[in-house]
């Protein structure tokens, strides 16, 4: 055996010598901003620190395994026949299979649609469990423990529903130490700074920042100090703008101009500064899945700053008020527009009720012997300009509802509009031809 080092005693210097890099200068373009332009629906996909997924305090879905399903179709089968008094047909057997394995492979939004869709059909404790499940694994607490409860409710022995409703976080309450008021001044023997961490939800904002009045996101700025939510932060007495990057990659000023003087302590409350965007998720039969969404300022073009993103629908985004654009990616790659001018207040949570937002527009093959088309369009009518597109046939593709649209072949010989003036409805899928 080697000689042990005692690193804690001999290298202590180390912390105090680290601590200056946080006045480092950091680059914000790459991961806040996102260039949109032209006829065609902008696109909002990024690398980088709004793919990784979010765990901790906060996520649901580490606690929820597969194992948690009854994926046993057997055992749904008894129980339909228990209270039901009959089989189950081979298509609700084969829709079972792949609610659950959409569930297992990640696909949460269509294995809700297909549970909620078979627990109407098929009424069974097993199925609302499973139902709960995704619900709670797409970090939608309140509709999982509804569906846990249906589950317990039908058969209150019902051992799978009964863990997993023990195992649902408890819903937390609002930080209380700023009473509900945004910024407090209280006395301090040195200047200080306090950022109270975020209720309900306190990873949702991955970093603080404390940088010199002015600051804009569109370029570089330089970070003074980077409080932990909770802890205090001996700072210089000044002011300073308050700097939020999202766990999802997105970002924005939560105050500007925080004075703290000497002898005080400024606490920061983001509970009464910020509202919530919340998204369900897309859940109607044939619809594409939504993979993610991007917010950005109402009526912004060009470079435009990502103010939250999120690759999970059912998630209530944090978010300084004013009026927001989203738009959203399919997982088959096509980008959308999925509301605009959407107006949050403080303290207020702007729910988008997904289904009621959009309509879909699906193109089958015309099937026309030795024809090649290269790509689909769905065109505003009347224009050339590119609502939507897709580079084969039988793909859904997202569109605003009320609006007009024409549906367009793009070949080597040229494009041709195969259908005119389709307007679909709110939640409506249109078949062409």
């Amino acid at each position: 055996m080697g000689e042990t080092k005692d690193y804690p005693k001999k290298y202590w210097w180390v912390v105090i010598v680290a601590l200056p890099i946080v006045l480092g200068l950091i680059a914000v373009v790459p991961g806040l901003m996102s260039k949109a332009g032209g006829g065609a629906p902008p696109s909002v996909s990024q690398t980088g620190v709004g793919n990784i997924q979010q765990t901790g305090a906060g996520s649901v879905i580490n606690d929820y395994s597969s194992k948690m399903y009854v994926t046993n179709v057997s055992i749904i089968e008894a129980e339909y026949a228990k209270y039901q008094g009959q089989p189950l047909s081979d298509q609700v057997k084969r829709q079972i299979e792949q609610a659950v394995a959409d569930g297992v492979a990640g696909r949460h939004a269509e294995s809700i649609r297909l549970f909620a869709e078979l627990a109407r059909k098929v009424p069974v404790p097993a199925l609302y469990n499973n139902l709960g499940v995704e619900y709670a694994k797409s970090g939608q607490t309140d509709s999982a423990q509804k569906a846990f409860q249906e589950a317990i409710a039908k058969d209150p022995q019902h051992k799978e529903a009964k863990n997993n409703l023990a195992l649902l976080p408890a819903k937390r309450a609002p930080a209380p130490s700023a009473g509900g008021r945004s910024i407090v001044v209280e006395a301090s023997t040195v200047p200080t700074v306090v950022v109270e961490p975020l209720a309900g939800n306190p990873d949702a904002l991955k970093e603080v920042h404390l940088a010199d009045p002015g600051t804009k996101l569109e370029g570089s700025y330089q970070i003074r100090y980077a409080p932990q939510p909770g802890s205090p932060t001996i700072v210089n007495a000044g002011s300073y703008d308050v700097v939020v990057k999202t766990a999802g990659g997105g970002g924005f000023v939560l105050a500007r101009n925080v004075e703290i003087k000497d002898g005080t302590r400024v606490r920061i409350n983001p509970n009464a500064l910020l509202g919530n965007i919340l998204v369900e998720p897309l859940t109607l039969k044939g619809f594409p899945e939504i993979k993610e969404l991007t917010v950005f300022e109402a009526g912004s073009t060009g470079y435009r700053t990502i103010f939250q993103r999120t690759d999970r629908l059912g998630v209530a985004l944090p978010i300084i008020p004013g009026s927001y654009d989203i738009f959203g990616k399919t997982a088959e790659g096509g980008d959308f527009v999925l509301a605009k001018n959407v107006a949050v207040k403080a303290r207020e949570t702007n729910t988008i009720k997904t289904n009621t937002e959009v309509a879909a527009i699906v193109v089958h093959d015309p099937k026309i012997a030795g024809s090649k088309v290269e790509a689909v369009y769905v065109l505003v009518s009347g224009a050339t300009t590119i609502a939507a597109q897709s580079d084969h046939f039988e793909k859904p593709m997202i569109v605003v509802p009320g609006e007009s649209y024409d549906v367009a072949l793009k070949q080597p010989g040229g494009v041709a509009t195969i259908k005119r003036k389709i307007t679909p409805k709110r939640g409506e899928l249109i078949a062409v031809p």
